[in-house]
């Protein structure tokens, strides 16, 4: 679903509901960074329970990171790319999108492709002082400090970066017709005002906007999950099913 059948099916179930209480837009961009965050950290909530099950694997960190790759919920989130590393150090807020958590990273390295370790202090101490702990030059290492990865050997130039994003924030555009209908602007549509029309920013007519909609980066599986959130702001809850439900009714109609 777009943003704009999302407002329009949680109005429908705002009224068949008789809350009393409906989504203009501008009240919609308000709560729409926040019910984002929200399915998300409940996602993630989810993958910490699934790796405490886990016990087939040698730690904690190895079963969340199985626990991440296997959600289908978090599959649009999954990013990789190429990095730089400058005397061994990379700013993560410099990476195209924002990150939430380390996955893999590989980098060639005196030749041969090695893998990067996420590492405590306390086994980045181990490498460089005890001969039997795996060595970094063999198996190099890596610590976040603040924004910064920190890279060991200090000497790794490059590497490939696969980490988990936080979803992009949705955004609802639009614009009022002459009779202050609300007119929804799709990603990257652009529309000349004429008299009588209003844009989202106060623009008028004779100008020409350019949406600014971000729509959300979930599944459509989970869309009615989404809807949920924005629900729950208006003081309904409801199940998935109920919302599919009320979906098929209001397409039926």
């Amino acid at each position: 679903m777009t943003l704009d059948e999302i407002r329009k099916l949680t109005n429908y179930i705002c009224v068949k509901e008789n809350s009393g209480n409906t989504l203009k837009p501008d009240q919609l961009n308000f709560i729409l960074p926040a019910c984002n965050i929200n399915m998300f950290n409940r996602k993630i909530k989810q993958a910490e329970e699934l790796a405490l099950t886990k016990k087939n694997l040698p730690n904690y960190n190895s079963a969340f990171l199985e626990a991440l790759l296997s959600m289908v919920e978090l599959r649009e989130f999954h990013a990789n790319e190429d990095i730089t590393f400058t005397t061994g150090a990379f700013d993560i807020t410099t990476l195209t999108y924002t990150y939430a958590y380390w996955e893999a990273m590989t980098t060639i390295y005196r030749g041969a492709s090695r893998g990067i370790d996420l590492i405590s202090d306390t086994e980045l101490r181990n490498r460089k002082t005890n001969m039997l702990a795996p060595q970094l030059e063999d198996f190099p290492a890596a610590q976040i400090n603040g924004s910064i990865i920190k890279v060991f050997p200090s000497d790794i130039a490059t590497a490939n970066f696969s980490y988990l994003k936080i979803p992009a924030t949705p955004v609802y555009d639009y614009y009022l017709d002459a009779n202050q209908n609300i007119v929804y602007l799709a990603v990257n549509a652009t529309h000349v005002l004429t008299t009588g029309e209003i844009g989202s920013s106060g623009e008028t007519a004779g100008q020409t906007v350019t949406s600014k909609t971000v729509e959300l980066e979930w599944n459509t599986v989970f869309h009615a999950e989404f809807a949920n959130e924005l629900l729950e702001k208006v003081g309904i809850n409801l199940k998935d099913d109920r919302i599919r439900a009320y979906s098929k009714e209001m397409e039926n109609k």
